[in-house]
Formats: C-alpha cells, structure tokens, sequence
C-alpha cells in the first residue's frame, strides 16, 4: 500500500526550488524559499521511505526570492580521504546575484557549510 504526502503540508513550505534524490544514501533533499510564511532559504533532507522524518539542514531567513535553483552530490577522494559534498545553486531575483553554496555530507553530524560564494 502506497500513501501520498503533500510535502508543502507536511513541511509547511511554499515555493519548492528544487528536489534531489540521493541514490547513495536514499535520501531526498529539498530547496523552498518559504517556510511558515517566511521568505528565505530553507534546505532540507528526507529519507525514501519515512518522508516525514524531515531534517533540516540550513534555515537562512531573508527578504529575497530565489530561482533557477540546482543541486548536485559531489564525491571524490582529496588526499586520500572519500568527500561528498551537496552543492547548491541559485539566483536572487530583483539583485541579480547567483549563488553557489556547499555543504559537507561526508560527516552528517556536521552537515557544515564548506563555503558559499556570490557573484552578480
């Protein structure tokens, strides 16, 4: 038996930019740009089969739309240590600045933001 889930219910978000699947890990991870009425720049992550365990990953709130959003999983090996980083891309609407953001995935305790860098 198979149960749908409105995600925008579930999570209370609006705007949904983006959504990865994570074949690796069986996750999903989500981008939206409003969580409970607030504009900013909410990722989160969700695995396959318990949809409604959400975690939430980063919670920036801001004044500013976002668009034209990407994500990819990076892996690799950097001096002979496994990575895997999720990368994030979008654009500011009304500024005109695209944004790269990277997150470490290698540790998911830390799931800290590696770098984020803006251009115009």
């Amino acid at each position: 038996m198979k149960n749908e889930i409105d995600l925008d219910q579930a999570f209370n978000i609006t705007d949904i930019k983006s959504i990865l699947y994570d074949e690796e890990d069986e996750e999903f991870y989500l981008l939206a740009n409003r969580s409970g009425g607030i504009i900013g720049f909410y990722l989160m992550k969700f695995p396959v089969n318990d949809p409604l365990k959400l975690q939430n990953l980063t919670m920036w709130k801001h004044n500013l739309d976002i668009d034209d959003a990407n994500m990819f999983i990076a892996t690799g090996i950097n001096d002979k240590k496994p990575y895997r980083e999720l990368i994030v891309g979008y654009k500011t609407i009304f500024i005109n600045t695209y944004t790269i953001v990277c997150k470490d995935l290698s540790d998911s305790a830390a799931a800290a933001v590696l770098y984020k860098h803006e251009a115009f």
